[in-house]
């Protein structure tokens, strides 16, 4: 006779991967997948999106976003907010990915309603944007490299679009 096993979930977030069953009755002894610290708390409405990423000085820190229209920093270690709540978007954010651009500089990239952000990670300040280019908002995000080596932002949305948009120094 087969065992029948519940379906897997899995959340992926740089090298760290938490998989875990669908069914907590079903769930094995040998899992350890438990809350860390209380919730952190700061945001006026509704998360929509978080990242994790690493300050220039090794720091270790999650971004958070939404419909209260900032981008927080918290340090991933002692759950306290990193400076001030980053404003300047117009519209709810949807999506945040963090990566480095061309000159290592850590970044934080911001999506909303059809325009994306780029923050220094390290001292909060916008260094770019909003650049405008979707027409409708924009719901994903992530960072990569194209293989000169160039660091890209890459963005979708619900206009049906997928863009490709340069990090450079």
């Amino acid at each position: 006779m087969r065992r029948r096993t519940a379906p897997l979930k899995a959340i992926a977030m740089g090298a760290l991967m938490i998989v875990g069953s669908l069914n907590p009755a079903a769930a094995s002894s040998r899992a350890d997948v438990r809350p860390l610290g209380k919730p952190l708390k700061g945001h006026t409405a509704q998360v929509e999106a978080v990242a994790v990423g690493k300050r220039s000085d090794g720091t270790p820190v999650i971004v958070s976003a939404g419909y209260d229209k900032t981008v927080r920093i918290w340090d991933l270690d002692t759950g306290k907010a990193l400076g001030k709540p980053l404003k300047g978007h117009k519209g709810e954010i949807y999506d945040v990915a963090v990566g480095r651009r061309s000159d290592g500089t850590p970044v934080i990239v911001s999506g909303d309603g059809g325009g994306l952000s780029v923050w220094d990670l390290d001292t909060g300040a916008r260094v770019g944007g909003p650049f405008a280019g979707h027409t409708r908002a924009i719901f994903a995000l992530a960072i990569g490299k194209r293989s000169d080596g160039t660091p890209v932002a890459i963005s979708g949305g619900l206009d049906k679009t997928i863009r490709v948009w340069s990090l450079g120094s």
